[in-house]
């Protein structure tokens, strides 16, 4: 009787496991992108400026795939 609550538990887990890597590559994806259409370099390393529509984009509000 144990063991149906252990399994709920572990398939539970498992989801948020899965689902905060789909979240993770998401967002990785979006920086990369991010870095290459308005990445700037300062001193030899690139950063992201500060603005509105870099923040829109990393925030997934401009509508654009990027494909």
């Amino acid at each position: 009787m144990l063991l149906i609550p252990a399994e709920v538990k572990r398939l539970i887990n498992k989801g948020r496991r899965e689902g905060r890597r789909e979240v993770r590559t998401e967002r990785d994806r979006r920086y990369k992108e991010a870095y290459e259409r308005f990445g700037v370099e300062v001193g030899g390393v690139v950063m992201l400026p500060r603005t509105p529509e870099v923040q829109e984009f990393l925030d997934g509000e401009t509508g654009e795939t990027g494909a």
